[in-house]
């Protein structure tokens, strides 16, 4: 039997396409994190419509890490962005926006984070210089960097160390700061952005996957606590 204290965390799901079908997509470990972390998780699919009928019943919202941004968003030529699906990133922002204003908590993962960075009219690195280092796949359930994690921030609270071992599975990066965002975490390799939070709202994004790193599930415990 699920408790009834447990809280309702949606994650939202991707857009894919496969041949002529469009697809709600999302990878098993993400609602494995939460419901380990004593969460129960739900899908929510990436064309609904009624959004707010999605934002009143639920206590929190996970965005997951997918293909890349359309750069017209932030203002900014292609240069180096792949994938790309306009009108699912439209939906994000939009979704993004109203969850926003009901004042309850994101955790951006990946993409997560930089859409969140976008929201607040921040920019990205469409390609980064060692995105080789940055982007391994194959090595996602392992760590391949260290997170330096600023003091003042809800990653030292979660898990009280400056230094963070963390995988990677990304090519681009935060580059221009959101208004009222603040960098939590950077990598050791390169200085990249690895970790945003908002300095009022309760917001918080991540570039690597902690959903993958079993010794991570405190980050969500965490998040399904608030």
């Amino acid at each position: 039997m699920i408790a009834t204290f447990q809280k309702t965390i949606w994650i939202i799901a991707a857009y894919k396409k496969e041949s002529i079908d469009q697809i709600n997509r999302l990878a098993f470990e993400y609602v494995e994190a939460v419901e380990d972390s004593w969460g129960i998780p739900y899908i929510i699919p990436c064309n609904v419509k009624n959004i707010d009928s999605y934002i009143e019943n639920i206590d929190a919202f996970i965005f997951p890490g997918w293909i890349d941004i359309d750069p017209s968003l932030y203002w900014e030529e292609l240069n180096g962005s792949t994938g790309i699906v306009t009108k699912n990133d439209e939906f994000l922002l939009n979704f993004m926006k109203k969850i926003i204003e009901s004042w309850k908590p994101i955790l951006g993962i990946c993409k997560g984070m930089q859409l969140m960075n976008i929201y607040f009219w921040g920019k990205l690195i469409q390609h980064l210089p060692n995105a080789d280092f940055h982007d391994q796949y194959e090595r996602q359930f392992e760590s391949v960097d260290t997170a330096i994690v600023v003091e003042d921030s809800f990653l030292h609270s979660v898990f009280s160390t400056r230094e963070l071992p963390i995988n990677s599975l990304h090519h681009q990066a935060v580059s221009a700061l959101g208004k009222n965002l603040k960098i939590v975490a950077t990598s050791e390799f390169d200085g990249t952005i690895e970790g945003i939070e908002h300095m009022k709202l309760p917001l918080y994004g991540v570039q690597w996957h902690p959903e993958c790193l079993k010794e991570q599930t405190k980050l969500f415990e965490w998040f399904v606590n608030l």
